[in-house]
């Protein structure tokens, strides 16, 4: 539960599949817009029904400082803040509910995550804690002399690994495979990268324990991906995404099951920064509104 709130931003955003995986922190669900945006509001709606109001991101010299989260009556549920160092570097995000004990007056922690950076701004260190300031975990990144994440290792608090992360390269510094394993060092899954000639990725293979379990192609046009295709083992037709671009904009994806019917179908909607008004499925739709300041 104390995660869910921070990855929703990811959720809605991150519909584009990331075909080199990034740092699995949650530093990585920090939202980001073109343009210089002061707020962003972000709302709920059908096609039958008026907005509600889900969320309030404040921002200031072009980072979130905060975002506010509402109950279905309009009340403040919760906040998530953000704290910079001086460098613009992202130290802390921490959620936050209203104080609800009528002796006080503030708010109350439910979660934070601090984080370390080397001379290079990468991100060494990410620590969780929970809403008594206890430490839960650390995640530890190690990078090679060429700036390329090698290994990322998280550990709970009584020192127990619970997971590792082992990142490979080929020669041009594309990624090579990234194996995730369980603390005592098996095997959870690998997934190995193959290329194009233009450095797109081709294909990427899915291996846990057992062996090859799945396969992801992509095809591309003007450097964008228009189909992304998901096969087993067997080399079998399991999902088939279509995707449709207006202005390098993603504004429709629709996905087929192994007999081509369609099972899902997304569109989106931007404005001329390049920026996400609406993301619709079915007869949901999430709506944001921006205020920009001065650019």
């Amino acid at each position: 539960m104390i995660r869910k709130q921070l990855m929703l931003w990811s959720c809605l955003f991150l519909f584009i599949v990331s075909l080199e995986s990034q740092e699995s922190t949650a530093i990585g669900t920090v939202p980001s817009f073109n343009g210089n945006p002061l707020q962003v509001t972000e709302y709920a709606e059908t096609e039958t029904s008026q907005s509600v109001l889900l969320s309030k991101m404040f921002f200031s010299e072009g980072k979130i400082i905060q975002k506010d989260q509402f109950a279905p009556d309009g009340s403040l549920q919760s906040s998530i803040e953000y704290v910079y160092a001086p460098e613009n570097l992202l130290i802390e995000i921490k959620g936050v509910s209203p104080q609800v004990d009528t002796q006080n007056v503030g708010e109350q922690l439910k979660w934070k995550y601090t984080y370390t950076y080397n001379d290079q701004g990468q991100v060494v260190s990410e620590t969780s804690w929970n809403a008594q300031e206890q430490q839960e975990w650390t995640k530890s990144s190690l990078y090679s002399p060429q700036g390329l994440l090698v290994t990322q290792r998280t550990v709970k608090a009584d020192g127990t690994v619970t997971s590792q992360i082992n990142y490979s390269y080929n020669t041009d510094s594309t990624k090579a495979s990234e194996e995730t394993l369980y603390g005592d060092g098996k095997l959870l899954k690998r997934v190995v990268f193959e290329y194009n000639q233009d450095g797109t990725v081709a294909k990427e293979l899915h291996y846990d324990s057992a062996g090859l379990y799945e396969t992801i192609a992509y095809t591309y046009a003007d450097g964008q991906i228009v189909s992304m295709g998901r096969y087993s083992s067997e080399g079998n037709l399991k999902e088939l995404q279509h995707r449709f671009y207006e202005n390098g904009n993603l504004i429709k994806t629709e996905t087929h099951n192994s007999e081509g019917v369609c099972v899902a179908q997304k569109e989106f909607g931007w404005d001329d920064r390049g920026n996400m008004l609406y993301s619709k499925t079915g007869g949901s739709i999430t709506r944001w509104e921006f205020i920009y300041g001065e650019e």
